[in-house]
């Protein structure tokens, strides 16, 4: 479990996780299914692995308008 606060500057870097836009890969090998997701933060990306159980929490303050 990974939980976040006061870190605005990567919350749009979340956007894949927590839509869980997931590429699968299958290894030839052994048939295994993992699922990767792409981080992006600035110019750099990666595909990093996630854990079927994985659970993500954000804790990001409300700013009301009137």
């Amino acid at each position: 479990m990974c939980v976040l606060v006061d870190h605005d500057q990567i919350y749009e870097a979340l956007y894949d996780v927590l839509n869980q836009r997931y590429i699968t890969r299958t290894s030839a090998s052994t048939g295994k299914v993992k699922r990767m997701l792409r981080l992006a933060i600035g110019a750099r990306s990666q595909l990093c692995p996630v854990a079927p159980g994985f659970r993500i929490v954000v804790i990001a303050e409300v700013f009301y308008s009137r």
